[in-house]
């Protein structure tokens, strides 16, 4: 027999075996019962009692861990008008020390700066002072603010430094200028919160930048000079006047790379943005006309430090004059007020101000060349350097 023919028999031998092997597989594959059933109602609602169970018991866990922790803050201390719950023996004397004169040091200040009347700048906080675990960088002190005494309150505000009466001041200050932005009306809302007693010549200079880097022409004006710019900057328009109240035609470029189109824009506003982007104006107007947002150039920390400022500005008597104002003063208004002068002279000097701030933050001209001649340097190296 030849062997072509014994290889087709044996290709016959070995297809009629497989099949003889598999199709009492399939048969039973076919007739086994199927595992994916989905659970039935009964079953869910038995899972879903078992996950509340448990999850009460964790919430139970919890507070009774919250109440046995609250129980250990039986002592206090009262300084720089403020009690501080305690815990006996967890601070050492030194650590009470610098709590108490961190806490009188920011009273001082305050008294100092703004007078005997600091309602303003009272909270109805609870301050509860705790040490962390020691670390290789030292032992922290934990310092908790909030209305309750829950921990995991969100109106409790954590924080955490080395146990110094610096640092402890600068706490106090802190709480202090939220304090008082949060009890005047209205000026929680123009700052948006980012208001700080302790305004340090870089924050300052960071407003300059702000100012004088913005994609809004009126910006670059205001850190030019004008104080008719500085005015407008410093007022909030709402989302809706936002494009007349800060832009003008030369900014609608920059506005509609930031800005948001509506959802009804057709492929057609599409179009016009793109060749607003190429550099045709006229495109760009028809856009922004189509904007269903349009972004704020101004930050209200920038806002913040004009309130800084003339709070600095106007002395002792500062508080007193802004309290006689009748409710609903606009903020500006109530700045001005607080410094004791008019409106046109505290944007001149909040604006002279951080020119100055600018100016002070930058390096000096040794330095700068000596680190360009340095970077000239390395680069010549890199370039000319021999490769292997």
């Amino acid at each position: 027999m030849s062997e072509s023919r014994v290889s087709r028999r044996l290709t016959w031998i070995v297809a009629l075996a497989m099949g003889l092997v598999q199709a009492p597989l399939a048969a039973q594959t076919s007739a086994a019962p199927a595992h994916t059933s989905q659970p039935t109602s009964a079953e869910l609602h038995a899972r879903r009692i078992e996950f509340e169970r448990i999850a009460s018991a964790r919430a139970d866990s919890l507070k009774q861990l919250e109440a046995d922790y609250q129980a250990l803050f039986t002592d206090s201390i009262v300084a720089g008008g403020r009690t501080v719950r305690i815990i006996p023996g967890r601070l050492t004397a030194d650590e009470l020390d610098a709590l108490r004169e961190g806490l009188e040091a920011a009273e001082a200040t305050l008294r100092s700066q703004f007078g005997n009347d600091l309602t303003l700048f009272r909270d109805t906080m609870r301050w509860r002072a705790s040490v962390d675990k020691s670390t290789r960088y030292g032992r922290g002190l934990s310092v908790r603010t909030g209305q309750t005494w829950a921990t995991r309150d969100p109106a409790w505000t954590l924080w955490q430094f080395s146990v110094r009466s610096e640092a402890i001041e600068s706490i106090a200050l802190n709480a202090a200028g939220r304090n008082f932005v949060e009890n005047v009306p209205g000026l929680y809302q123009y700052t948006g919160g980012a208001f700080s007693l302790n305004v340090r010549g870089e924050r300052l200079a960071n407003a300059g930048r702000e100012l004088a880097l913005s994609w809004a022409t009126v910006g670059r004006e205001c850190a030019a000079g004008s104080p008719a710019a500085c005015r407008a900057v410093l007022t909030v328009a709402p989302p809706d006047a936002r494009l007349t109240t800060y832009f003008t035609p030369a900014d609608y470029r920059a506005v509609v790379t930031s800005g948001e189109l509506s959802r009804d824009a057709d492929s057609t506003v599409f179009a016009s943005k793109r060749r607003c982007l190429e550099g045709a104006d006229t495109a760009c107007v028809r856009v922004v006309e189509q904007l269903a947002r349009v972004p704020d150039p101004f930050s209200g920390g920038l806002r913040a430090t004009m309130i800084e400022h003339a709070l600095r500005m106007g002395g002792t008597e500062g508080i007193t004059r802004m309290r006689a104002l009748p409710p609903g003063t606009p903020a500006l208004q109530r700045a001005a007020a607080l410094a004791g002068v008019s409106e046109d002279s505290l944007l001149r000097s909040w604006q002279t101000t951080l020119s100055r701030s600018v100016a002070a933050s930058v390096p000096s001209p040794a330095p700068v060349g000596l680190a360009t001649f340095g970077w000239a340097a390395i680069v010549l190296l890199a370039v000319t350097r021999k490769r292997p």
